[in-house]
């Protein structure tokens, strides 16, 4: 545990053991957002241990080492005052939160550099269910979809074409609906209007998570869906940890979470920077 302790207070020493650089150095390269994202809270930790004001400390301390470029430094320096903006946060100190993360707004860009940058990560998903419905339902006359967050239905549209074009068992009815209630605690079997003989395939995509914290709302909603016996049921939530009791501890988890998909995305869209942000656009 030492060891450990040691290495996150030395950020010089991160950078000269990351494998993500050729020969274990930290040249020009650019680095994995994991990466960047640890070695910028080793910094702060460093900071923090000698009380030096992140504003005026923080501001191009990453600059020189270890033959950093410029780019690479100011990725460094964004994720420092992201992190620290986050601890000031959580001690209330409301006002300099606000100072870093207008220095924030100033470094991140609107396009080219990933670690600058949320993206979309879900239309991948929407692929692989859209596909799974299909296989589940492929024998049905009539079929009933069910949406817990369709937004503007557009991801149906595949469904609905494969469905229109299906010469081995063609559909005679196809319905979807839009699930819409204040509280999915709410919801009652009847609201659904199935009927016995079509193939109901359920999409609840990132709703699970949000009642987690009231207790037997979760059996209640799983169980309506049991009664309703569906063909296929499409589950989607995020692999992260968000229960945590301090925001500190939320938003940290929920950083490296966005980390990796910046580096899952940055891997297949680097060089199509148009064709990224016109995917942000329409599906962000």
């Amino acid at each position: 545990m030492w060891y450990k302790v040691e290495r996150l207070r030395n950020p010089q020493k991160l950078l000269e053991e990351s494998p993500d650089t050729p020969n274990n150095s930290c040249c020009s390269q650019a680095l994995l957002t994991d990466k960047i994202m640890k070695l910028a809270k080793a910094q702060l930790v460093q900071l923090n241990s000698k009380k030096a004001d992140v504003l005026s400390s923080g501001k191009g301390c990453f600059k020189g080492q270890c033959g950093v470029s410029s780019k690479v430094a100011q990725d460094l320096e964004l994720a420092l005052l992201v992190q620290a903006a986050a601890e000031k946060v959580e001690d209330e100190q409301l006002v300099y939160a606000r100072k870093l993360l207008n220095i924030c707004d100033v470094l991140a860009s609107k396009t080219c550099n990933f670690v600058q940058k949320e993206v979309p990560f879900c239309l991948e998903t929407q692929f692989i269910s859209s596909q799974s419905i299909l296989e589940a339902v492929t024998a049905a006359k009539k079929v009933h979809l069910m949406d817990f967050e369709i937004d503007n239905g557009s991801q149906w549209t595949l469904i609905m074409e494969a469905l229109a074009v299906s010469h081995e068992c063609p559909v005679e009815h196809l319905k979807i609906t839009d699930i819409v209630v204040s509280d999915l605690k709410d919801l009652k079997e009847e609201f659904y209007n199935s009927v016995a003989d079509e193939a109901v395939a359920i999409d609840l995509a990132y709703r699970l998570w949000s009642l987690l914290a009231w207790p037997n709302h979760l059996e209640a909603l799983m169980a309506v869906i049991k009664n309703l016996k569906p063909s296929f049921l499409v589950l989607k939530e995020v692999e992260v940890y968000a229960k945590a009791l301090t925001f500190l501890e939320r938003f940290n988890e929920k950083l490296l979470f966005i980390s990796g998909l910046i580096d899952s995305t940055n891997s297949c869209m680097e060089k199509h920077i148009l064709y990224r942000k016109l995917v942000e656009e329409v599906h962000w």
